[in-house]
């Protein structure tokens, strides 16, 4: 069985953003998932809350549900939203 950790089936997204890491605003959207374009360590609030560290994230697609990426603890760039 897998798990679905975008939110929904469906892994289509109709809308994309670019992201600006930082500590005390949250983003205009919460994310189905992001898209890393720079390889780096990514620091991330989720939608309920809980914060996630990761270090050494490739470029690609990261099907998590945030709804903040602090410019603290995150030195990936070039990150897109998608809902």
């Amino acid at each position: 069985m897998s798990l679905d950790r975008s939110g929904g089936g469906n892994h289509e997204y109709t809308h994309a953003f670019t992201i600006y890491a930082s500590d005390s605003d949250e983003l205009p959207y919460v994310t189905r998932a992001l898209w890393i374009g720079v390889p780096g360590d990514l620091t991330v609030q989720f939608i309920h809350g809980d914060i996630g560290i990761f270090f050494n994230v490739g470029i690609g697609e990261l099907r998590f549900r945030v709804r903040k990426v602090f410019s603290t603890g995150t030195t990936c760039g070039d990150i897109t939203g998608l809902y």
